[in-house]
């Protein structure tokens, strides 16, 4: 006779309910290290000063737009009959050093509201700093040095462009890499292994106070690509952190 067992066999204790429950730690577990990676790619982007293309193609292109606003107030004063070396480029939130203080003192040959670019008697532009996400930590520039996002002109010679007596420029300083990159493309200047390139820094005894007559800054001698050309951004010869800089041409001479 067959013997009937008094009580059936109990579920094992890695069924399908345990199972499940392991996938779902797995899943789970899947999800929060891709949320790791994604946040460790941000804070190492953030700590290096590196921003995707998409970002750096927006800031280059409200830089370039900014420049030309200054470009176009610049002309329409000259046209005013206001002088070359009368133009004033003095206000208290583009001019500043890296330590807060004021790095450029502006044009002495403009003494009246009329001439100068950033009143709204004269050019009328609103001053405004390049913008946080396109330029470096300012903490880690000298406290000498141009603030990062300081928009001021100076006198230099671009080589090529017109005659060999200096040009007037308007020059943003401390860009991340990335944006100077993006500005060159725009202007189809070649930025070799995919970075830009290098070029003379501007000291302050060529900053521009009226006097077009002289600069010991020549830029594009150097590198080929730049010669005769109204904009271009290079990173500042032996400059630590990188220190990029973009220019425009505001008066060809």
């Amino acid at each position: 006779m067959t013997q009937i067992p008094s009580q059936f066999p109990l579920p094992s204790p890695h069924g399908p309910s345990q199972r499940g429950s392991a996938l779902i730690y797995v899943f789970i577990g899947v999800i929060l290290f891709g949320i790791l990676g994604i946040t460790y790619t941000r804070s190492m982007q953030q700590k290096s000063g590196d921003i995707d293309d998409k970002t750096a193609k927006v800031g280059a292109s409200e830089i370039i737009s900014y420049a030309k606003t200054i470009d176009r107030a610049v002309n329409k004063m000259l046209l005013n009959e206001v002088s070359e070396a009368d133009l004033g480029f003095t206000n208290s939130v583009t001019t500043l050093s890296a330590s807060g203080g004021t790095i450029y003192t502006g044009n002495a040959n403009c003494s009246v509201a009329t001439c100068e670019i950033f009143d709204p008697a004269g050019g009328k532009v609103r001053a405004a700093p390049v913008g946080s996400s396109y330029i470096i930590d300012n903490y880690l520039l000298n406290g000498s040095a141009p603030m990062a996002g300081a928009i001021f002109p100076a006198k230099v010679i671009v080589e090529s462009l017109g005659s060999t007596e200096p040009d007037l420029v308007i020059s943003f300083y401390g860009l991340k890499m990335a944006v100077c990159r993006s500005i060159n493309n725009s202007f189809n200047i070649d930025n070799p292994n995919n970075v830009p390139p290098v070029e003379d820094n501007i000291p302050a005894i060529d900053y521009y106070d009226g006097d077009l007559s002289t600069s010991t800054t020549t830029l594009g001698d150097t590198v080929a690509d730049l010669e005769g050309k109204m904009d271009f951004c290079y990173k500042a010869s032996g400059s630590d952190p990188a220190l990029y800089i973009y220019q425009h041409v505001l008066i060809a001479r």
